[in-house]
């Protein structure tokens, strides 16, 4: 009696249990089919097979990304990953962009390594249904630069603004100047 208790719990736990890591899709153009307006798309990029994982490291990031988005990792050693983050402006080995629901829009883009908190913050902000998007948002950089700041205008953001260390632009098309890579 004992053993089909137990059996029972196991069971269902394991299958009433939300996925703890992404399905990764490697088709840009098949998860834009398959997030069509029912979850928000995550394109992770990185290098090598397990790449995402240089980026994408907390166990609560990683939640997110199975539960509320569907998720394209690219990995930018390949020539069509290259390709693929050249045309989101993904200039270094790790990098995310996040779609509103719709997949219409770039909610939040960012190129280069990002803080788990970072990162867990976009995820849980543009993973919510109800957030509608009316510009990209990423991270603020701070440059340090050793050469005389004579003439030079501190501090200004070029088409954007800083609101609690996040940088705002308008919003972007989620593919590249509004055109998809790959599409048919």
């Amino acid at each position: 009696m004992n053993t089909a208790f137990v059996l029972a719990a196991v069971m269902s736990s394991v299958l009433g249990a939300a996925p703890t890591t992404p399905t990764w899709n490697g088709s840009y153009v098949e998860a834009q089919q398959q997030a069509a307006g029912k979850k928000p798309l995550a394109v992770v990029f990185g290098s090598g097979q397990e790449g995402w994982s240089k980026l994408v490291r907390s166990e609560e990031a990683k939640k997110l990304l199975a539960e509320q988005y569907v998720c394209v990792y690219v990995d930018v050693a390949s020539d069509s990953g290259k390709k693929l983050a050249g045309t989101f402006a993904i200039n270094h080995q790790t990098g995310v962009v996040l779609s509103d629901l719709a997949g219409s829009v770039q909610a939040y883009w960012h190129d280069g390594d990002l803080t788990d908190s970072n990162l867990a913050r976009s995820l849980r902000k543009f993973g919510d249904p109800q957030v509608v998007v009316n510009t990209t948002e990423r991270e603020a950089v701070r440059y340090v630069s050793h050469y005389p700041t004579q003439g030079l205008v501190t501090g200004s953001v070029i088409n954007g603004t800083i609101v609690n260390g996040v940088v705002t632009t308008p919003a972007r098309s989620s593919c590249p100047n509004g055109n998809c890579p790959y599409a048919r």
